[in-house]
């Protein structure tokens, strides 16, 4: 096998290995992406000053920050392993330049 074909291979597992943690971010996005609806449809948060009203603010809050995170985390491992998979365009321009300039250095 040359260089490439290796390197391809490579990027090839790495970009499965992202599709894995996709798949596996998926119950949390699904959780999210419900708790944040729920969390937004519950209407105004209430008296805050309560120790109901906090607790509500609270946990809404928790759930939206949980929500974002999951949400994003799901897309960008989707977005970065179709990459892989279909060329790995990304990571070998990357290489070209670094490869061009290590070259000359030397």
């Amino acid at each position: 096998m040359k260089k490439d074909e290796i390197f391809d291979l490579i990027i090839k597992a790495f970009g499965v290995y992202l599709l894995v943690l996709a798949i596996i971010a998926l119950p949390a996005m699904i959780n999210g992406v419900f708790m944040l609806s729920v969390s937004l449809s519950s209407g105004p948060i209430g008296d805050t000053s309560s120790l109901e009203g906090g607790l509500r603010q609270t946990l809404q809050t928790n759930y939206m920050s949980a929500s974002v995170g999951a949400i994003a985390r799901f897309v960008i491992y989707l977005i970065v392993s179709i990459n892989f998979l279909r060329s790995g365009s990304w990571v070998k321009k990357l290489m070209k330049n670094n490869s061009t300039s290590e070259q000359t250095i030397d």
